[in-house]
This record gives structure tokens, C-alpha cells and sequence, in this order.
């Protein structure tokens, strides 16, 4: 099997931060890791101050484990917009995805 990570890059319309969260959290999570070969995703808030002011707010990274994480993600684009991957009006269209394939194992910080 091939891991990858999918990094998605979100921000709210302006107002409506809590929609956004709620559909992202309570609806859109389970959606995307109900496609065959997704197998774990976390969310990610900014905190401080961005360097750059176009910024992103939210930060996905969804884990990818499959022969082929092209097929997974082709799969993912061809339900959004359908009842199997509803989008909210809640998020701006400006997001960020791209998929990574790992080139290294994880490496583990050693303890003293």
C-alpha cells in the first residue's frame, strides 16, 4: 500500500465561522473518510499571528492508505456536490488541496 496525506487549506465566509465548523466537523470528516482508502483525518486552527495575511484559517490533513492515492482522491472530487459529499456555502471557495505520497518513514523523536 502507498501512504499519502491529503492537505486541504479552508477558511469561513466571513460570519459564518460556526456553520463552517459545524458542516466541517459533523458532516464533512465522515463524508471523506467514507471513501475506500481514506483512513484517518484531523483539523487544524491557526493560532498566532499568519506571516502572510492570505493565510489560510484551517488546515486538514486526511491520511491516505492505498495501491493507488490518485484513484482515492478521483473518487473523493467525483462525489463533491453529490448527496454522498454535500458542501457548505459556509466555506470560501479559495481552499488548497493537494495530495502528498510519503517518500520516508515517520521518524520519532528520540527521548533522553
Amino acid at each position: 500500500m502507498t501512504q499519502g496525506k491529503l492537505v486541504v487549506l479552508t477558511r469561513p465566509v466571513k460570519g459564518r465561522e460556526d456553520e463552517f465548523n459545524t458542516w466541517y466537523n459533523d458532516q464533512h470528516l465522515d463524508d471523506v473518510l467514507a471513501i475506500p482508502g481514506f483512513v484517518a483525518a484531523q483539523r487544524f486552527k491557526i493560532k498566532g499571528t499568519a506571516i502572510s495575511p492570505n493565510s489560510w484559517d484551517y488546515f486538514a490533513v486526511y491520511e491516505v492508505d492505498h495501491d493507488n492515492p490518485q484513484e482515492v482522491l478521483d473518487d473523493m472530487m467525483s462525489r463533491v456536490g453529490t448527496d454522498r459529499m454535500r458542501m457548505s456555502e459556509a466555506m470560501a471557495e479559495d481552499l488548497y488541496c493537494v495530495l502528498y505520497e510519503s517518500i520516508t518513514e515517520r521518524k520519532v523523536a528520540k527521548t533522553v
